[in-house]
Parts: C-alpha cells; structure tokens; sequence
C-alpha cells in the first residue's frame, strides 16, 4: 500500500539562543547557538518540531546556508501533498544531499518521519525501492 502524506504548511526560522554557560566542542567556544528550527504541519493539524544543530568546525553548514536549504525543502513539502511517503523522502535526499547538509537533512527527514508515526499511531515500515 501507499502511503500520501499531505502537508498543509511547512518553514523553517533561525533559532538563535544565548547559552546559560559557555562551552567548547573542537577549537570553538560557543556562547549561543545559532540553529535553523523546522515546522512541519500537515492537513490534519499534526504539527511537528525539529532542530538542525549548526556547530563551528563540527557542521559543514553555517546558519545561512542552513536556513536556506531547510527553506528549499520546507518549500518541496508544502508542494508535495497528496504524494507518496517514500517519493517525498527520495526528493529531500536529492535536496538535501552528502555530508554537506548532514545537519538539515537528518532533522528533516528526522522530524517528518517522526509526525507520520505520531499521526498514525502505529510502527509503519516505509518500504522504498
């Protein structure tokens, strides 16, 4: 069976937080993050959540250059309702391709797996290919 998803509204915003504490990951002090957060909505009202971490020398993707990608997909989900869930999956991956967007691939393909399993209330098993 197929499976369609339909996508009523789909962002992503900057996420820009000061840090309670400073940290270091590499060669980098962080006293904030700045992070892209996406929205998924679909049709239905289910809304879901999710974050790409951007990190100094650890992430290939700096804050804008993740904005915009995360836009780019956000703008193929709102145009892909009534589509298949694997074929809305196969296009992210050509979106948001290789380790250059690592960080906005894993939390959008993340976060809209997530609100399908959370909207059907059981395990599905999304066979693609």
């Amino acid at each position: 069976a197929t499976f369609t998803v339909n996508v009523h509204r789909a962002e992503g915003r900057r996420l820009n937080v000061p840090l309670i504490a400073p940290f270091t990951i590499a060669t980098s002090r962080l006293d904030k993050v700045e992070n892209v957060a996406i929205r998924i909505e679909l049709s239905n009202g289910c809304v879901g959540w999710g974050e790409a971490p951007i990190l100094p020398f650890v992430t290939a993707e700096d804050q804008p250059t993740a904005l915009a990608k995360a836009e780019e997909a956000c703008e193929f989900l709102r145009q892909s309702s009534g589509k298949s869930m694997c074929f809305i999956l196969g296009e992210i991956g050509q979106i948001l391709p290789g380790y250059q967007f690592a960080s906005v691939s894993y939390s959008t393909v993340y976060l809209f797996t997530s609100i399908i399993f959370l909207l059907t209330q059981k395990q599905y098993h999304f066979p693609c290919g």
